[in-house]
């Protein structure tokens, strides 16, 4: 005797939710116990439920247990009662005409098959062994669960579709809306950096041009700091003690009133860079850019680059 692998097998709506289409045979193509599963296809030939049916068929099955070694009609109760569970399930089968109900309601059609097959052994050798493992086999699938729970929620009629190819649509052009918006910016960035290195070059370029002009004179060659009035320092001596020298800002316009202390910080910038013979003018850029931001809010106007 060969047992079988599974004993058991999901519900009609379980085996609709993964995929499976349940169908009525063709009337009068096959016999009642024709139950085939191809392609993915559950074909079910139609039963009429009604008040004798289940006094038939525990008389059947009571006549294979005494005459015959085989329980054909026994595995056939129990195939019903797996794809049978609740109410549902039997709505589902009369849905798609596999159960023609005279007998009651759906849930007293589902609790008879319950019942029936609560008493049916099914370690028996039985003719449906094969399509109890390719059932499960297809149940087991995410793949086709996946699909068919998609199929269900977003294909099931045209405009569910159509909403959902909208929204798909809706996605994608974001997606490249973001991504075109995310490589202009770094364009622009690059841009914009590449073109304020050239003109702090050009800056620099024009500073290095003017040290290296001849030596200016002024009040002294040393650099100093200018002295304040002996009045003023006598309101408070300490607050006159200055704790950082300024050679800047370099004036953003070429004004002639601004030629002559041009000059000026020029020269001490000049005698700066000779006291930090490591330290070049390109480096003084660098660390004053570091600064720019918090240097270009204590203005109050916008602070253009300079001219």
């Amino acid at each position: 005797m060969r047992l079988m692998k599974s004993d058991t097998i999901p519900t009609a709506t379980q085996l609709q939710e993964a995929g499976v289409k349940i169908r009525a045979a063709p009337k009068g193509t096959t016999t009642l116990l024709n139950v085939k599963f191809e392609n993915g296809i559950l074909e079910i030939p139609e039963l009429i439920v009604n008040s004798r049916m289940k006094l038939r068929f525990q008389n059947v099955i009571a006549f294979e247990r005494c005459y015959y070694s085989s329980s054909y009609c026994l595995n056939y109760l129990r195939l019903l009662d797996h794809l049978i569970d609740t109410p549902s399930d039997v709505l589902l089968l009369k849905d798609k005409g596999i159960i023609i109900n005279l007998f009651g309601d759906d849930e007293e059609v589902a609790d008879m098959f319950n019942n029936i097959g609560s008493t049916v052994i099914s370690t028996v050798d039985s003719q449906y062994t094969d399509l109890y493992e390719e059932l499960n086999q297809y149940y087991a699938n995410p793949w086709r669960k996946w699909k068919a729970m998609l199929k269900r929620d977003y294909f099931n009629s045209p405009w569910s579709s159509i909403a959902f190819a909208a929204a798909a649509m809706i996605l994608i052009w974001t997606l490249i809306q973001t991504i075109c918006t995310v490589m202009q910016t770094d364009i622009g960035q690059q841009i914009l950096e590449r073109k304020i290195t050239i003109e702090d070059d050009r800056a620099i370029a024009s500073l290095e041009a003017k040290l290296l002009q001849g030596q200016h004179h002024f009040i002294s060659c040393k650099s100093c700091i200018f002295k304040v009035l002996a009045t003023i320092r006598e309101l408070d001596e300490k607050a006159f003690i200055p704790k950082a020298v300024s050679i800047g800002p370099y004036h953003r316009k070429k004004l002639e009133q601004y030629e002559a202390m041009e000059k000026c910080k020029v020269h001490y910038l000049k005698q700066f860079l000779c006291h930090k013979p490591s330290i070049t003018l390109k480096d003084c850029v660098e660390m004053l850019k570091e600064l720019e931001e918090e240097a270009r809010r204590c203005y109050s106007d916008d602070m253009q680059p300079y001219e």
